[in-house]
């Protein structure tokens, strides 16, 4: 039969300094590869810089629509305008 051994200790063992690592927000949220070996950090980082090279075009294409809305809005105004001179003109007893 085999003998267990109760003669181990009953107290939690015990660091020798009590400092304690300081955690910030960046290292709280980037532990390096968690025990998998990978650079999480560099791994994020590319996906972040592919996504906003992947908004770029869509990007360009809203400042466009913006320019194009805005000039036609100008014109629309103008057209008003001219609609309402006419108006006026035509009231008007010439």
């Amino acid at each position: 039969m085999t003998e267990i051994n109760t003669n181990l200790p009953t107290t939690p063992i015990r660091r020798e300094s009590n400092a304690r690592p300081q955690v910030t927000n960046a290292s709280a949220n980037s532990i390096q590869g968690l025990a998998s070996g990978l650079n999480t950090k560099q791994t994020i980082d590319t996906i972040i810089e592919v996504e906003k090279r992947r908004l770029q075009p869509v990007e360009l294409r809203k400042a466009e629509t913006k320019v194009e809305l805005e000039a036609f809005n100008l014109g629309k105004e103008k057209m008003e305008t001219l609609a309402e001179n006419n108006r006026v003109l035509a009231e008007r007893e010439i």
